[in-house]
């Protein structure tokens, strides 16, 4: 999965330079379509999208997934967004 950002929903778009924020892994594969939102208590970040199960059963339809999203400073002072996921 990528990010892209721009001022307005028409664009222009630019691309997060650290893209992908999330990659496929043995658990999940086949993934898209993220959105953000913030945890109940508005402390924390969550990521939410859908995928595929373990690649063995991609023959699985594609399942909901969360994780847990975060901003990490950097020394440069530009933060590094970081996708701790999936929760099980």
């Amino acid at each position: 999965m990528a990010v892209a950002v721009a001022d307005s929903p028409y664009g222009p778009f630019k691309r997060y330079e650290n893209n992908p924020i999330l990659s496929r892994n043995n658990e999940i594969w086949g993934l898209g379509h993220h959105s953000f939102c913030k945890t109940v208590d508005g402390k924390g970040l969550l990521c939410s999208y859908h995928c595929h199960g373990p690649y063995a059963d991609s023959y699985m339809p594609r399942r909901f997934c969360l994780a847990t999203a975060e901003f990490k400073e950097q020394p440069s002072g530009e933060d590094i967004l970081i996708i701790n996921g999936p929760v099980k």
